[in-house]
C-alpha cells in the first residue's frame, strides 16, 4: 500500500524540515561568530 502522493508530501515535509534545521544552525553560528568576534 504505497501512496505516491503521500510519499511525495512526506519527502517535501522532511526536506523543508531539514532545510529549516540547516538555516537555524547557520543563523546560530553567525550570531555566535559576530557576538564573539565583534563585541558590542
Amino acid at each position: 500500500m504505497s501512496d505516491p502522493k503521500g510519499c511525495i508530501m512526506l519527502y517535501i515535509e522532511l526536506d523543508s524540515y531539514t532545510s529549516y534545521i540547516a538555516v537555524s544552525l547557520i543563523l546560530w553560528f553567525l550570531h555566535f561568530f559576530f557576538s564573539f568576534y565583534v563585541p558590542s
